[in-house]
């Protein structure tokens, strides 16, 4: 399966929402071997994902209709 599909997240580090999700993400994607790719809309990391991809706006673009107006956490 993970020849054909990933997993994307958008968080923000101060979302408490987004904290209480990542460990649950975390757990799914590493028992279906699934990449995940996790973008910070703040530049800052989470504790299940100390590196995260920064979201530039050609990113966000490409997930939401309006970049501007981002609710996370998100998952595509």
């Amino acid at each position: 399966m993970n020849d054909q599909y990933a997993m994307v997240f958008f968080f923000r580090s101060d979302c408490a929402y987004c904290h209480a999700f990542a460990p649950t993400l975390k757990q799914f994607t590493q028992a279906n071997s699934l990449p995940t790719y996790a973008f910070t809309l703040d530049g800052k990391s989470m504790d299940q994902f100390p590196v995260p991809i920064p979201a530039t706006p050609e990113v966000s673009q490409l997930f939401f209709d309006n970049p501007r107006s981002i609710t996370v956490p998100a998952t595509f």
